[in-house]
């Protein structure tokens, strides 16, 4: 769970998507709580498979306060053939305002997996592309069967893995989340955009304010590698 102390905000999360996390409530994009959710079976117990324009929102947590790991299971769909992206994490509350701190994404265009801070600034610190996705556009994302992926960030640069490999720089991408006067919430798949909805189930999702290693990140995919 979250630590809150006088120093700073520390981050543990282990969400398991089987309708049993606290911490955790499906939405529709206008806010309110939905009415209904589908699990589905996952990679360790049941999963989350998520409605055009649903989102998992978190509580009380502000992951990018400092270094941080992001990691999911997800079985994904790829392209839906509707919207430009599809969001797997996301600190944000309303993109058209400016209220949005980070970022991971799909996007349909250019088949690629970026993160995004500040909308409006794509100079470097504000955007970066991590790496292709779609596996039939010769990127690293499978398609209809379970993929591990885990997101670094480090003293501002990120990295991403796919199933325990680095897919993206080795030296790591550039990267700053907007600053913003106060944490905005934080949704898993999805945000207050119906068509940003992530395509695929998602399951066995961590979060943690440490830079873990390439050997963490290897031996978290171990633990459900089929």
């Amino acid at each position: 769970a979250a630590v809150d102390t006088t120093e700073e905000l520390a981050i543990s999360l282990e969400l398991h998507m089987d309708g049993k996390d606290e911490q955790i409530e499906v939405r529709d994009n206008d806010g309110s709580v939905a009415d209904t959710v589908t699990f589905v079976e996952g990679i360790s117990g049941k999963g989350i498979l998520l409605k055009v324009g649903q989102y998992i929102e978190v509580g009380g947590i502000d992951p990018c306060a400092g270094n941080f790991t992001m990691t999911a299971w997800t079985k994904w769909g790829g392209f839906r053939g509707d919207g430009i992206y599809q969001i797997l994490f996301a600190e944000r509350s309303n993109w058209d305002a400016g209220m949005s701190r980070f970022q991971l994404q799909y996007e349909i265009m250019t088949s690629s997996i970026t993160a995004v801070g500040d909308g409006a600034d794509f100079t470097g610190y504000g955007y970066a592309w991590l790496a292709k996705g779609n596996v039939e556009r010769g990127g690293s994302l499978p398609m209809n069967e379970w993929a591990h992926l885990a997101l670094v960030y480090e003293d501002g640069s990120l990295y991403l893995y796919i199933n325990g490999v680095l897919v993206s720089d080795k030296a790591g991408v550039p990267f700053r989340p907007k600053d913003t006067e106060k944490p905005m919430p934080f949704r898993i798949g999805g945000s207050e955009v119906p068509n940003d909805t992530w395509n695929g189930a998602i399951d066995e999702v961590r979060i943690e304010s440490v830079a873990h290693n390439a050997e963490w990140v290897k031996a978290e995919y171990e633990k459900y590698a089929k």
